[in-house]
């Protein structure tokens, strides 16, 4: 007899898939649905390693996997029935910082993770992205040479100010939550 895996689609309802007893059934879906396209799933012989991808859509970032991890092509191991849901990240705030110092708040995001993608477009030596929270820094940036970018995850509240040592250019992803 065959196994039911439960799935959720993007409406949240369940429907079932009979698959036959002898595999395991691994299943790679996108949140959100326009985020990106997923790749990897079938049903595999017990044991057998399986690359799973997740590519984004133009606006979109590859955030993370429902389990945390944050490699968008990556290895599982067929071990039992699973569903490997990649939360991808559509750009939310987008900014470019034109004098020193210059803060922006922002009041109304959800908290959550984030991507931070910043860019030293200047000819200043380095710059650094501050947030902060009520007054308190609540993440700092390593510095960002001349020329230079940074792509990291950060987990924001829904209330917190943008400030940066130098002009550059900031945006914003939200993570979809898994």
């Amino acid at each position: 007899m065959g196994k039911k895996l439960i799935i959720k689609n993007a409406n949240f309802y369940d429907s079932a898939i009979e698959h036959p007893g002898d595999g395991v059934h691994i299943d790679v879906v996108a949140k959100p649905v326009a985020g990106g396209v997923c790749t990897g799933a079938g049903i595999y012989s017990v044991n057998r390693s399986v690359e799973i991808t997740a590519t984004p859509n133009t606006g979109y970032k590859f955030g993370k996997w429902n389990d945390g991890d944050t490699n968008s092509t990556r290895t599982v191991v067929a071990t039992e029935d699973k569903i490997y849901t990649a939360c991808f990240a559509e750009k939310i705030f987008d900014h470019t910082y034109s004098s020193k110092y210059e803060s922006v708040n922002i009041d109304t995001m959800p908290a959550g993770d984030y991507i931070v993608v910043a860019d030293n477009v200047t000819g200043t030596v380095k710059t650094q992205v501050i947030f902060m929270m009520d007054g308190t820094e609540i993440y700092r940036t390593p510095e960002i040479l001349q020329g230079g970018s940074l792509e990291t995850i950060v987990t924001l509240s829904n209330s917190f100010d943008i400030v940066r040592s130098a002009v550059c250019h900031v945006s914003l992803y939200k993570i979809a939550e898994p």
